[in-house]
């Protein structure tokens, strides 16, 4: 009698995980999404402002034009021009000053209700790095890997707040981390020192990178400072991204952003930032 229970409870349970279930997931309304970078870096610099499409769409963000885009830092004011796909480039070239705070300011009439919003934001932009050495050997912990070690002067903290940083590596001019999901990033909160030396900061993996080292081939670590803020907002992207671990856990909080609306509580997606930058390259 009691196998013939557990026969049934059986068929029960596999009959009930077959039930088809339908779930009907209506589309959100668009977002705006503003994304800005001021570096140091002397260049026509840009503003990306699209608007978000929904979780089944395909192809990418829709660009919004018709925005009135500025930035400004101690008196200056740097004016931006639509240049298709969403960009709105400066009209002049010009470099981010270490020390300074930029303001954003778009103008954009985002709910087509006939009256301009106000979108604001503002970033410190850190003093750089000094990188004076990188070195490209086999790794002592992990077989056929190879390490890229950085020697540098770090910048001091403004106000004891920790710096972030954000490293891009380059194989002969080609990208290896380009991505914001591959971003490499650190912070000096608990670093006691200015001065770091061979410190182990990426490994190349011929599988995952495409990289077959070769005599004389160019490696170049660029280094790009930032804002505690921004540091925050690229783990945020990054966790979304990847999705919760462990597999059950909590839902991931949403991105946060320093952008907001002056006039109205509307929704916004994104960030501004400023930072500075430092780079070095070597011959394998």
């Amino acid at each position: 009698m009691k196998q013939i229970c557990n026969i049934f409870l059986a068929i029960l349970l596999l009959s009930a995980c077959t039930e088809r279930i339908d779930i009907h997931t209506d589309e959100a309304a668009p977002k705006l999404v503003i994304y800005g970078k001021i570096s140091t870096d002397h260049q026509r610099q840009v503003v990306n402002i699209t608007r978000s499409t929904g979780y089944f769409a395909d192809g990418k963000p829709e660009g919004v034009h018709g925005a009135e885009v500025e930035v400004t830092s101690s008196g200056r004011t740097y004016h931006f021009s639509y240049a298709g796909n969403g960009n709105y480039v400066s009209d002049a070239n010009f470099s981010g000053e270490e020390g300074e705070t930029y303001q954003l300011q778009v103008r954009l009439d985002f709910d087509e209700d006939g009256i301009q919003e106000t979108y604001e934001a503002s970033s410190y932009l850190p003093h750089r790095i000094r990188i004076d050495d990188i070195r490209i050997v086999p790794s002592r912990i992990f077989d056929q890997l190879i390490e890229i070690q950085l020697s540098a002067d770090l910048p001091e903290k403004k106000d004891g707040i920790a710096n972030g940083y954000n490293l891009h590596f380059y194989h002969n001019d080609r990208a290896l981390n380009d991505s914001l999901k591959n971003f490499s990033t650190f912070s000096d909160e608990y670093i006691n020192t200015r001065r770091l030396d061979t410190l182990t900061c990426y490994y190349i993996s011929e599988k995952r990178d495409d990289v077959d080292l070769m005599p004389q081939d160019i490696i170049k670590v660029r280094v790009e400072v930032i804002t505690r803020d921004y540091l925050e907002f690229i783990t945020d992207a990054q966790n979304e991204i990847s999705g919760s671990m462990p597999l059950f856990g909590g839902p991931p909080a949403n991105v946060r952003t320093n952008i907001r609306c002056r006039e109205k509580n509307m929704p916004v997606m994104g960030f501004f930032t400023a930072f500075s930058v430092d780079e070095i390259a070597t011959m394998y």
